[in-house]
């Protein structure tokens, strides 16, 4: 059902991204196995042939779709290099245990491994180890990416780094006490099928939030910059490099940006640093060292500064404005950001905004 789902989003997508189609079909890869898996395990009667038999089963495909989802999860989040060392290091993980899985059968002449399967254990929670840990990273490290330059709604990025957080931890506590007993298999089955739903569900949502432009960050930069973007663009504290950059170039980026914003740039929702410094003909690093040193700001902070004071400035002319139509022309990519902005720079929401500018202008014609 979960690939059925994963499939049929396909057809509904407005956007297609091949980043985010590669992962999709990764992940349905998974759905696909665990399908036969279930139908191996019932429909074929091999649980009924002992709890080591069902287990050595449960390794045998649980690996390869944990693989499967992981580098679903790190296609989107990391780039290419990094991609084929995770696929490789996972392959090598794969081979490793299908061997030791020979042995075991060629040693017992069965299924029924014994001590070859606590090998085999140990493998395969050395492998969920891993893939969990380098999922988590790579989503930590594309979080401060995507802070660092662009200024969209984080929030269907966070439900689905929540919902991947959620499902890899649940299977790393639960996996590793079930999947050698039957009777807790069954009770932490259901809990693993709804978190394996949830991520499912903030996938495909993700996935409607996706534009032709994402993925551009990592994708169209040279090695230097692609560098600056794995290291989140910070020292190791948080902060940029203090690099001194010469007076003039400073006025020229200053001049740049103000025509920029002039000509109303900033109502382009979809505009990153990417997009910012081709449009500019400045390179990258210089406007990061510009926003830094001399705003003392960020990308995010700034544009969505500049927003605000346009949608404020928009409320106090035309109050009878919607957050719909005051979203679209500030360049906020959904009313959810508007109204976060309103609630972290006023104190308020658009609407108490507009019910004080209304309250005051009745104040003043009496």
């Amino acid at each position: 059902m979960l690939a059925i789902m994963l499939v049929y989003s396909r057809f509904q997508m407005r956007w297609i991204n091949a980043r985010y189609e590669r992962s999709r079909w990764l992940i349905c890869a998974a759905m696909v196995l665990l399908a036969v898996h279930y139908v191996l395990q019932m429909g074929h009667g091999l649980r009924a042939s002992g709890d080591d038999v069902g287990a050595v089963i449960n390794i045998l495909f649980y690996t390869p779709c944990i693989m499967l989802i992981s580098l679903g999860i790190i296609n989107i989040e990391c780039g290419r290099i990094f991609q084929k060392h995770y696929f490789s290091v996972g392959m090598c993980g794969l081979v490793v245990l299908g061997v030791t899985f020979l042995i075991g059968v060629y040693l017992s002449g069965s299924l029924h491994l014994g001590v070859i399967l606590y090998v085999m254990f140990a493998q395969f929670i050395a492998l969920l180890l891993y893939f969990i840990f380098i999922s988590l990273h790579e989503t930590h490290l594309r979080r401060k990416v995507i802070e660092a330059q662009t200024a969209t709604d984080l929030l269907p990025f966070d439900r689905y780094t929540l919902s991947s957080t959620l499902f890899m931890c649940v299977m790393a506590f639960m996996l590793v006490f079930a999947i050698l007993n039957r009777g807790l298999l069954y009770v932490f089955g259901p809990i693993m099928l709804i978190s394996l739903l949830l991520f499912v569900l903030a996938f495909i949502g993700l996935g409607y939030n996706y534009r032709p432009f994402d993925g551009i960050m990592e994708d169209d930069l040279p090695n230097a910059d692609a560098d600056l973007l794995q290291e989140g663009m910070t020292d190791g504290e948080g902060t940029l490099p203090q690099q001194k950059m010469d007076v003039s170039r400073m006025k020229e980026i200053d001049a740049a940006i103000s025509e920029w914003c002039a000509h109303g740039g900033f109502r382009n929702s979809e505009v990153t640093m990417s997009i910012l410094s081709r449009h500019l003909g400045i390179p990258r690093r210089e406007l990061t060292q510009y926003f830094a040193l001399y705003l003392q700001s960020s990308f995010r902070v700034w544009l969505s500064d500049i927003r605000f004071q346009e949608a404020r400035r928009m409320l106090l002319e035309n109050p009878h404005y919607s957050n719909e139509i005051i979203s679209v022309e500030c360049g906020f990519s959904s009313h959810a950001q508007l109204y976060k902005i309103f609630r972290t720079k006023a104190g308020m929401t658009p609407r108490m905004f507009k019910e004080k500018l209304v309250s005051q202008t009745r104040v003043q014609s009496n």
